[in-house]
């Protein structure tokens, strides 16, 4: 309905792939090999109507920005 869809936010994390790559070869016992990178980026659709956030930055930063983000959407 068009209530949850007002309530709703989609955020983004994104970050080149270089980045995502370099993160991927430091993963233990993860599901996603690096191999499929490629094919990921290939057919990813960026979001309409999403807060795209980069997280090539450290996670405190990253969070910052969602949060001021949010709260400015909550001020409206």
């Amino acid at each position: 309905s068009e209530d949850i869809q007002r309530q709703l936010t989609w955020i983004w994390l994104s970050a080149p792939k270089d980045i995502i790559a370099k993160r991927l070869k430091t993963r233990e016992n993860h599901f996603m090999p690096e191999a499929l990178l490629d094919s990921q980026y290939d057919v990813l659709n960026p979001p309409k109507d999403a807060f795209k956030i980069d997280v090539s930055v450290d996670v405190e930063s990253a969070l910052t920005t969602i949060l001021t983000q949010l709260n400015e959407k909550k001020g409206r």
